[in-house]
C-alpha cells in the first residue's frame, strides 16, 4: 500500500519548461484510437503473462482489457492455490486489489460532492467526530486529502494485523488512535498518504450515517454488477475458495504469504474479479455510466480526471483520485497497490477508451505489472513520442543537485522514523556530464536538458524527466520524477543522512566493544590488580551499559525489519530497544562522571582511567544517534 512502496509505477514526465520548446507538447502527442481486436489482444497478453508466469516465479494473475465501451477480453492465468491446484480465473477469482480500493474511495467521495454533502475546499475538521490539529494556518481540505497533499507524516503502526482482529478497532477509532503528525503545510507537496484516503472514507461515512463499505457497496458495486467485489476481510488459515492465495519467493521457491487485516479499510481492504474491474473502468472511461447504471454525474466523472497537483512543474502528478502516467507521450490516468504478495494495477485511457486491470498474487522478480501494461499500451495503442523532435542536451554545471536526498512519505516525529532515516536517494555525477540517481537498487541515469530539468539517458524517448525545484533562496530543495508522481525527494543536510547515522551507530558500537574488553581484562586480572572502589562501580556501569548498547542495536535491526513487513509493523521490538537504550545511557553517564572523580580523586592509575573513560565517551555518538531517531523522547 505505501511509500511505498508501492513504489516504482510507470509514469512518465510531460514535456514542460525548457523541454517543451525541444519536443513535441504531451497534448499533440496522442495517436488517434485503434481498433483492437480481442483475438489480437489475447494472443498477445498470453504471451507477455506466459513468460512472466514462467520467468518471474508468479503463481497466478488475472487481467480485463476493455476498448471502446466494451470488455475485449479477461482470463486467468496460472494458480490462485498451488497447493490445491485450484486456478485463477477472470470472473470468479478475487485477488486483493490493494491500493487500488483508493479509488472506490475517491469515487464515494465525489459522488457525496456531487450531492451537496461535502465540499472539496472546507475544513475536514467540520466532518470530523476528533480534531486533526492546526499545525499550520491553513486548514486541510478534502482537496487537499485526494490530492495527497494534506502534509501528513507516514504512519506504519496500527495500519494492520496478522493477529486475531480487534472487535472494537473500527475505522473512526483506529483514525483516532492512529492520528499522524503534519509535518508539512497543505498543498505544499504530494506525499501518499494512507491515513489521508482513509480519514476521507470515514468523513463520507460521517455524512451518510452508515458504515463506508455498506455505502460502498450499496452505490458503486451493486450499480455497476460487481458482485463478486467486496471490503469484507478474511484472515486465518481457512480462505474461501473464491480468494486466490498469495505468495512469496523464498530460497527459489514459492512460500505462502501471510494473510493481513487492514484497518483502515478505504486504503486498501477490496478484493475483487477481474471482469468486476473491467466495469469499474468502463464506469469511468464512461462519464460514471454503465448500461442503465449512474455512479456519477458526466462532469464529476471528468474532474476526476483533471489534474489537480503535481510536485514540480511541467511533470505527472495527482488527478482527482488517479495519477497521471505518460506512456511514451500519452497520458493515461491509473492507480496502482501492492500487499502481502499480491501487486495490482489499473490504468486508463480517456483518449482511445481503453482501460487494462492486472493483478498478481506474486510479486515478480523482475517483470511487473506496470510493464505488463506498458507493453500492451505500446502495442496497440503506441504515443509518438519516439517521433518527436529529437532532445537538444543543454550544456549545464550539475554541482548544486549532487547530494543525499529523503522522500517525502516519512515519519519524523516517532520511534517509526527509523523506517525512513535510513531511505534515502543519492544523485551523483555521472561520466557523460548529466546525474546519476539511485533510489534503493533503482539506478538511472540522466541528461541535463534546461534548468534543474533533465530526460531519462536510457530510452530517452520514453521523455522520463527528472525535475529540481529550488527554495526561496534559490537553493536545490528537492526532486520529482515523473514516473514516482505520489513522492518528492527532499534535500537532507550531512548530518542527517544514513552514512552520518550509520558511522554514529558504528563509533558507539564500537566503543560498547572497547568497555567489554576492558571489563574481561579487568576479569582476568581481577587478583593481580585491585582498582579502586569507585573505577570497580564505573567499570560494571560501563560493563551494563555496554551490554545494552548491544542488545538495543540487535532490537533496532529487528525493529527496522518489522518497519520493512508493511503494513504489519509491529513497534515492540523499537520500543524495548527505546528503554534498553535509555538506561544504557543513564548507566553511560554515570560511568563517565565516576571515571572523572576517580581521576579527580587521583584513586587509581591513570592508564586505566583513561581507557575506560575514552572508550566511555566513544559511545555517545550512539545516542546522538538514536537521539536523531526520536529514541531518546518520551
Amino acid at each position: 500500500m505505501r511509500r511505498w512502496m508501492l513504489a516504482g509505477l510507470c509514469s512518465i514526465l510531460a514535456c514542460g519548461g525548457a523541454l517543451a520548446r525541444d519536443a513535441v507538447p504531451l497534448t499533440d502527442l496522442n495517436a488517434p484510437a485503434r481498433a483492437v481486436e480481442a483475438r489480437d489482444a489475447e494472443l498477445f497478453l498470453d504471451g507477455v503473462m506466459t513468460q512472466m508466469l514462467d520467468t518471474e516465479a508468479v503463481a497466478g494473475a488475472t487481467v480485463a482489457v476493455v476498448e471502446n465501451g466494451r470488455l475485449l477480453f479477461s482470463k486467468g492465468y496460472g494458480f490462485s492455490d498451488v497447493d490445491a491446484g485450484r486456478r485463477a480465473e477472470a470472473a470468479t477469482t478475487r485477488f486483493r486489489i490493494a491500493s487500488v480500493t483508493k479509488l472506490f474511495t475517491w469515487t464515494a467521495v465525489m459522488q457525496q460532492v456531487e450531492r451537496g454533502n461535502l465540499d472539496l475546499d472546507a475544513d475536514i475538521n467540520q466532518y470530523l467526530d476528533f480534531r486533526v490539529p492546526a499545525t499550520y494556518r491553513q486548514p486541510i481540505t478534502l482537496r487537499h486529502l485526494i490530492s495527497h497533499t494534506a502534509g501528513f507524516e507516514d504512519k506504519l503502526f496500527g495500519l494492520a494485523t496478522r493477529q486475531p482482529v480487534r472487535a472494537d478497532m473500527t475505522l473512526g477509532r483506529a483514525l483516532k488512535e492512529g492520528l499522524p503528525e503534519r509535518i508539512a503545510p497543505p498543498g505544499q507537496q504530494i506525499a501518499y498518504s494512507n491515513y489521508g484516503t482513509a480519514l476521507a472514507g470515514y468523513i463520507v461515512e460521517r455524512v451518510v450515517k452508515e458504515p463506508f463499505d455498506a455505502y460502498v457497496t450499496k452505490n458503486i458495486f451493486a450499480p455497476l454488477g460487481m458482485t463478486h467485489t467486496t471490503f469484507r476481510q478474511t484472515t486465518g488459515a481457512k480462505l474461501p475458495p473464491d480468494l486466490s492465495r498469495s505468495y512469496r519467493f523464498v530460497d527459489g521457491g514459492l512460500a505462502a504469504a501471510p494473510v493481513e487485516h487492514i484497518y483502515i479499510y478505504p486504503a486498501g481492504a477490496v478484493t475483487s474479479t477481474a471482469d468486476d474491474m473491467a466495469k469499474f473502468m468502463l464506469a469511468h472511461l464512461q462519464d460514471g455510466e454503465l448500461g442503465e447504471a449512474r455512479i456519477l454525474r458526466a462532469e464529476t466523472a471528468q474532474q476526476m480526471r483533471r489534474p489537480l497537483a503535481r510536485n514540480a512543474p511541467g511533470i505527472e502528478g495527482m488527478a482527482h483520485g488517479f495519477y497521471e502516467v505518460n506512456i511514451d507521450g500519452r497520458r493515461l490516468l491509473a492507480h496502482g497497490g501492492k500487499i502481502a504478495g499480491f501487486t495490482s494495477l489499473l490504468i486508463i485511457a480517456p483518449d482511445t477508451g481503453t482501460g487494462l486491470f492486472v493483478s498478481m498474487n506474486t510479486l515478480g522478480r523482475v517483470m511487473t505489472v506496470e510493464q505488463v501494461a506498458r507493453a500492451y499500451m505500446r502495442r496497440f495503442h503506441p504515443g509518438t513520442a519516439a517521433r518527436a523532435a529529437p532532445i537538444r542536451v543543454a550544456e549545464a554545471p550539475v554541482d548544486a543537485y549532487l547530494g543525499s536526498y529523503r522522500p517525502n512519505i516519512s515519519n519524523l516525529s516517532s520511534i517509526e522514523r527509523i523506517g525512513s532515516a535510513f531511505a534515502a536517494a543519492y544523485v551523483t555525477k555521472s561520466a557523460n556530464g548529466g546525474v546519476v540517481v539511485s533510489i534503493g537498487r533503482d539506478v538511472s541515469r540522466w541528461i541535463p536538458v534546461g534548468k534543474d530539468r533533465f530526460v531519462r539517458a536510457e530510452g530517452a524517448e520514453r521523455r522520463d524527466q527528472l525535475v529540481f525545484t529550488r527554495d526561496n533562496r534559490g537553493r536545490i530543495a528537492s526532486f520529482a520524477i515523473g514516473w514516482r508522481p505520489f513522492v518528492a525527494f527532499n534535500r537532507i543536510a550531512w548530518k542527517g543522512t544514513p552514512t552520518t547515522l550509520w558511522t554514529l551507530l558504528a563509533i558507539g558500537i564500537c566503543g560498547a566493544l572497547v568497555i567489554l574488553g576492558t571489563a574481561m581484562t579487568a576479569f582476568l586480572r581481577r587478583k593481580r590488580t585491585a582498582p579502586g572502589r569507585i573505577v570497580r562501580i564505573s567499570l560494571h556501569l560501563a560493563t551494563v551499559s555496554a551490554v545494552c548498547i548491544i542488545l538495543s542495536s540487535a532490537l533496532v535491526a529487528v525493529g527496522a525489519m518489522s518497519l520493512s513487513n508493511l503494513p504489519v509493523a509491529t513497534p515492540a521490538p523499537l520500543v524495548i530497544a527505546k528503554f534498553v537504550a535509555l538506561a544504557a545511557l543513564s548507566g553511560i553517564i554515570t560511568a563517565i562522571l565516576l571515571q572523572i572523580a576517580a581521576r579527580w580523586t587521583k584513586r587509581t592509575s591513570t592508564r586505566s582511567v583513561l581507557i575506560l573513560f575514552i572508550a566511555s565517551m566513544a559511545t555517545l555518538p550512539f545516542f546522538a544517534a538514536l537521539n536523531m531517531l526520536n529514541w531518546l523522547r518520551w
